[in-house]
């Protein structure tokens, strides 16, 4: 007996491929999805909340957004907030406090100026003193040099989610829709190859699948798999890693960001109270390119080294961008702040710039925790991409880097699925007015 054709597959279980299926199970009129993720449960690999910043981003305190790219941001960022405020399930998220602080005279008149140019699309952004920073921070102005030019653009109303009882919300959401859900844990796909009007979809030690469409939602591997199929031969990806420190004790009451560098694609430094360790505050995260596709795995470092990064054009793109002083010292100093006793003094110069008395005794480095996420280049522009990348094909999707994170998957579940009803034909429909509904208004 062959098996059931899907009407669309899903490769990847964190929260972009549960979120995926929460929208083809309640906005479309498909009668057969599928989920294949390699580990035994939902979010264990960038999605965990060991492995990201726990923050719903909505693009007014990341200072690397102007307004045309923040308000985009704002608008994917409601869509989580609503479904997570709507949900049954109460332990999806905290209602926190979350700033972004200006440290001397250069990066306060740049906040000053964000907030002129933020603050009619932002109405509940406020732009505060040191003095009203101490009052809801003490620790950020303890021990600080008073001389020390200092303001915060602070957001009362700010999210952390445990994005992966969110990807668990949106898989039990799934099951109870209208369509089939079939769910492949522990199941590696081997490949994807297109048979006449077909997919299929091999698998390591299971019987191939067959489907209509297909969206892949597999992280680094998304783009392994659309390069084996043709697609986007000119991208190439650095994994870049990333750790936190940790103090045993809370020494923030909410979430407090720094000021980006524009020219990098890589979070500065934040404190935030930890959604899943109660009473610890953590603080990161550091960025170190490392060889491997998925982080802690070391039977992955070989197939990474199979990409095309490791070719000539690859190898060439490298060398052009570490021409840029400012990328070369962010990668260098990078590399040492995983390493034992240098490493911590290191990065406890960074972590002062939030809470100047922090002490050696207070932080330590978390052992086996943080993700890691793909870094795209091109190249044939020999430049990286800085914001997210997605391929598509004939019937079939490849989401790479979902920016920035998890804090977009419903609006790119909503984009990707959509898309893929208009391939599939006529007599596929999307419901954008149950969609927006439900999540919009």
């Amino acid at each position: 007996m062959s098996k059931p054709l899907y009407d669309v597959l899903v490769i990847g279980g964190g929260v972009t491929g549960t979120a995926v299926m929460h929208v083809l199970s309640h906005y479309t009129n498909v009668s057969r999805i599928g989920i294949i993720e390699q580990h035994r449960d939902v979010a264990m690999v960038n999605s965990h909340p060991h492995n990201n910043s726990q923050t719903l981003h909505f693009g007014d305190i990341e200072t690397n957004y102007v307004l045309e790219k923040a308000l985009p941001v704002k608008d994917a960022g409601q869509l989580i907030m609503n479904y997570v405020r709507r949900s049954p399930a109460r332990n999806l998220y905290q209602v926190t406090s979350k700033m972004v602080l200006a440290v001397g005279e250069q990066e306060v008149a740049e906040l000053r100026a964000r907030f002129e140019q933020f603050s009619d699309s932002y109405p509940e952004l406020r732009l505060i003193e040191a003095d009203e920073i101490a009052e809801l921070e003490p620790e950020v102005m303890n021990g600080r040099d008073p001389k020390q030019s200092v303001v915060a653009l602070l957001s009362p109303d700010g999210y952390a989610i445990n994005y992966q009882l969110l990807s668990r919300s949106f898989m039990e959401s799934a099951d109870s829709g209208s369509c089939t859900v079939d769910q492949l844990f522990t199941t590696t796909v081997k490949s994807i190859n297109r048979v006449n009007d077909e997919f299929v979809v091999a698998l390591n030690g299971k019987e191939s699948l067959r489907a209509r469409a297909v969206i892949v939602c597999a992280g680094p591997q998304s783009l392994i798999f659309a390069q084996e199929m043709g697609y986007a031969e000119e991208l190439a990806f650095l994994p870049v890693a990333g750790s936190f420190y940790f103090t045993e004790h809370p020494v923030l009451r909410g979430k407090v960001y720094t000021v980006q560098t524009p020219e990098l694609p890589f979070a500065a430094v934040h404190g935030d109270p930890d959604v899943a360790m109660i009473g610890q505050t953590r603080f990161g995260p550091t960025a170190k390119v490392i060889p491997m596709l998925e982080r802690h795995r070391y039977n992955t470092v070989r197939p990474y080294l199979r990409t095309p990064i490791m070719r000539l054009a690859g190898l060439l793109t490298l060398l052009s961008l570490m021409r840029r002083p400012v990328l070369t010292r962010f990668i260098l100093k990078n590399l040492f702040y995983d390493w034992p006793l240098i490493g911590k003094w290191l990065y406890l110069k960074q972590m002062r710039k939030i809470i100047p008395a922090l002490s050696w005794s207070q932080v330590r480095l978390g052992k086996h925790l943080g993700g890691l996420r793909p870094q795209i280049v091109d190249t044939r522009q020999r430049e990286m991409l800085m914001g997210e990348s997605t391929v598509k094909g004939d019937r079939i999707i490849f989401n790479t880097t979902p920016s920035p994170g998890a804090s977009v998957s419903l609006k790119n579940a909503e984009s990707d699925v959509a898309w893929i009803i208009r391939q599939l034909g006529p007599n596929y429909t999307f419901d954008q007015e149950g969609f927006d509904r439900d999540l919009r208004n």
